[in-house]
């Protein structure tokens, strides 16, 4: 999954990534082993200690950990090179909104990538993922991406999984 994540949207050379929703950081530390610099952000001060626990085991530097609540994006206005959201929007109380909070932070021309899973109907595993949203269609992903400004979403990428379950990859651009 981080293959695809940096394969379509490469981390920038030099500048700042933002892995939002980072959980114990697979990502995050993907990235730091390239040398990139990474903000990751979590809701879970948990889920940060274990990314920063592994990190650390692994050697890796560059990466910096910021608790946030769920849905809220506190990074400033035009300091992030491109943003990773990595099957973390299904779990935030209005996607949408999320959304539209990171194009102010993103450089002139920054990229996003969106890794989600497609509808689907399973309530016992959205109560055992605590999934907010049992997935997110890609036609709406696609219009709140349009919506906040990003430039041409494209899905690049999906998989299916051994339970049915379909990951997608949409990335887009904000204007230069």
């Amino acid at each position: 999954i981080q293959k695809a994540l940096v394969t379509h949207c490469p981390p920038p050379e030099a500048g700042l990534s933002l892995d939002y929703g980072s959980g114990t950081g697979l990502v995050a530390r993907w990235l730091a082993a390239g040398s990139h610099r990474v903000l990751a952000m979590d809701v879970s001060s948990g889920m940060l200690a274990e990314l920063n626990r592994q990190a650390a085991a692994k050697g890796l530097t560059g990466i910096e950990t910021r608790l946030c609540d769920a849905g809220d994006v506190p990074v400033p206005d035009s300091v992030i090179a491109c943003v990773y959201a990595s099957l973390s929007l299904h779990h935030v109380p209005d996607p949408a909104e999320t959304i539209r909070a990171f194009p102010r932070t993103l450089v002139p021309g920054g990229r996003i990538a969106i890794l989600e899973m497609d509808p689907y109907v399973d309530p016992v595993y959205q109560a055992a993922h605590h999934d907010t949203w049992p997935g997110i269609s890609r036609g709406d992903l696609c219009g709140w991406l349009s919506d906040a400004g990003f430039e041409t979403p494209v899905t690049a990428w999906e998989q299916v999984w051994t339970d049915g379950r379909t990951l997608y990859l949409m990335v887009a651009r904000i204007p230069a």
